[in-house]
């Protein structure tokens, strides 16, 4: 009776440790290399007043940030803003193998994960910008590359 009270309390440990690793941040499926990770503007769902970005996160999370001017009558303008979590993200392959590489995203662990092919390069200025693209993003209407460039701190 001893031994399987000891054996039913090992595996209910186990399974509420794999429970706790699959529906949390402690679940890491792949690396999130520092050439992904960071702010990025998402260029067409931008406007001089209405701005949505990706934050790819060192920790995996993938939220998008939202920021909209607004002004009232008497011509005060303020900024409205608002920030959701899609879920995780993480990179499939290597970043040197640009053929292969996918940015994954997941929604909830339990789904599986969403990749998608990309390129990373700089655009010319002072100072230089990141430029992210996303190959075959599904949009509402059509699928087709998400161009994101990365938002410089202040």
């Amino acid at each position: 009776m001893k031994t399987t009270n000891i054996g039913r309390s090992a595996w209910a440990l186990t399974l509420f440790l794999m429970g706790c690793a699959s529906n949390s941040l402690w679940f890491h499926s792949g690396p999130r290399p520092p050439e992904l990770t960071g702010i990025w503007i998402d260029v067409e769902k931008t406007t001089a007043a209405d701005t949505v970005a990706w934050s790819l996160g060192t920790g995996g999370d993938d939220i998008t940030l939202h920021f909209k001017v607004l002004s009232d009558n008497a011509g005060m303008t303020r900024i409205e803003h608002s920030k959701k979590r899609y879920g995780s993200w993480y990179l499939s392959g290597d970043m040197r193998d640009t053929v292969a590489r996918a940015i994954c995203f997941q929604r909830r662990p339990r789904d599986g994960a969403t990749c998608r092919g990309f390129r990373v390069d700089t655009l010319p200025g002072v100072p230089a910008h990141r430029r992210l693209t996303v190959l075959g993003y599904p949009g509402a209407h059509h699928v087709s590359e998400r161009v994101l460039v990365e938002r410089l701190p202040n």
